[in-house]
């Protein structure tokens, strides 16, 4: 299943079914802006394609609305502020932008759902059941911290193994890539150089042994206004079963909750050929 991001897909070989992928950063790095840009994506390709499909989003962090704002401004190349605000309304270029892009999302077979508590058995049951409607192509849980365990566990690291151990096997049953966001500790703060290592993965070992693959996003301008990569989101394999580790980089415009790929010839060097 491409995800939409050319350097990406090729050391990824795309993401692939029944297997867990793990995206983490700490806040504002464009992690779950990363997770809605990759299944909008899925989703616009299945629809192309004219297959029955479901694509599966659980939500703790966000409400339904601030999700919807994100995927219709994403998809069309609107600010968010304009869609937050109720100010789009005024705007008759923008509207139409807004029409284009609701028009190619309408059929778009995205189930969301939407809690402030929701369970790792609560998650695969609803997954089972949308699979019994409609094969289900991916499934997205924003984020891992914020999932309760169906399991006793008086240990919030054996907790936090039990939930990703279950979406690892959710991802195998269904035979669908799941991806899985979570945040990272607090001793990233802690380093003058701010890129995210395995060992930054929050609360448990298990999360790094359970994930075929490991995305850290990164933003240097977060941490650096004077940085020399201004827009740009680094995407750092730390993990990549059967693959190589290493960089990609995208553009990333924050005003519109769009992450784009950067041109072949503004791409960093990576030390290796592309062959595509």
């Amino acid at each position: 299943m491409p995800t939409g991001y050319r350097h990406l897909d090729y050391h990824l070989n795309g993401f692939q079914d029944g297997r867990l992928y793990v995206i983490a950063g700490r806040p504002g790095m464009g992690k779950t802006a990363l997770a809605l840009n990759i299944l909008r994506t899925t989703t616009n390709l299945l629809h192309q394609k004219k297959e029955l499909y479901a694509t599966l989003l659980f939500t703790l962090e966000m409400g339904r609305f601030e999700i919807m704002d994100r995927i219709v401004g994403a998809q069309g190349g609107i600010k968010q502020g304009l869609l937050q605000s109720g100010k789009v309304c005024d705007m008759p270029d923008q509207m139409a932008k807004l029409g284009a892009a609701a028009s190619v999302l309408k059929d778009a077979n995205i189930q969301l759902h939407d809690a402030s508590t929701m369970s790792d058995a609560d998650i695969v049951s609803a997954a089972r059941q949308a699979h019994r409607r409609d094969p289900v192509r991916m499934v997205v849980i924003d984020y891992l911290g914020l999932v309760d365990s169906a399991g006793a566990a008086d240990r919030h690291d054996l907790k936090i193994a039990n939930i990703s151990g279950a979406m690892k096997k959710l991802s195998r049953e269904l035979g669908c890539p799941v991806l899985l966001l979570s945040q990272l500790s607090r001793e990233v703060e802690k380093r003058r150089d701010k890129r995210p290592m395995l060992s930054d993965l929050k609360d448990s070992g298990a999360i790094e042994a359970d994930a075929d693959v490991v995305l850290f996003c990164y933003r240097d301008e977060y941490y650096h206004e004077d940085t020399d990569y201004p827009g740009q989101l680094e995407v750092i394999r730390a993990k990549n079963r059967g693959g190589n580790t290493g960089t990609d980089f995208l553009l990333w415009k924050g005003d519109y909750q769009s992450i784009e790929d950067i041109p072949d010839e503004q791409h960093p060097p990576q030390g290796n050929d592309y062959e595509y």
